[in-house]
């Protein structure tokens, strides 16, 4: 719009095309319409490749891992055998010796009650028995130990 500024109010000179409804029309007038696409095409996906390799590389190294695991689990379950009938041989051997010495004193008592022996004897006969006895429990202890080793191994007896 065109307007003229020495009077009041201004008279209209002429009018300019534009605004909103001439736009509207020259769209429609004007056919000028493009119309496009586009295609991509992943020539390599290095990442993808990457992480694949890399997830691969991780589950091998996993499966490794549990292999390890599962023959040092066998390896200390076998030596936990090993050393639980040792110590259940160990744990014979002494209570064989402790019931030795357990009629030995009483033999040495007989004889000393009839005359035949000593109170030193008897004392030294003792001390036999005292340290068979000792002996004795420390296998217990022993074999307790290492029938607890097998079941942690083992897993049995969890809290």
């Amino acid at each position: 719009l065109l307007l003229d500024d020495s009077t009041f109010p201004p008279t209209v000179i002429g009018v300019t095309p534009g605004g909103y409804p001439d736009a509207l029309s020259s769209l429609f007038d004007n056919r000028t319409w493009y119309a496009g696409f586009v295609v991509g095409l992943p020539i390599g996906n290095r990442a993808a490749e990457a992480d694949f390799v890399r997830a691969d590389l991780t589950e091998k190294q996993s499966q490794r891992t549990l292999e390890n695991a599962r023959q040092q689990l066998v390896f200390n379950i076998r030596t936990a055998i090993r050393n639980l009938e040792s110590a259940l041989k160990r744990l014979d051997a002494s209570r064989a010796s402790r019931i030795l010495q357990e009629k030995k004193l009483d033999a040495e008592r007989k004889k000393l009650a009839v005359g035949l022996s000593t109170n030193y004897i008897v004392l030294d006969y003792q001390d036999d028995l005292a340290l068979a006895q000792s002996q004795e429990l420390l296998a217990m202890v022993d074999y307790e130990k290492n029938l607890a080793q097998l079941e942690r191994f083992m897993g049995e007896n969890l809290p």
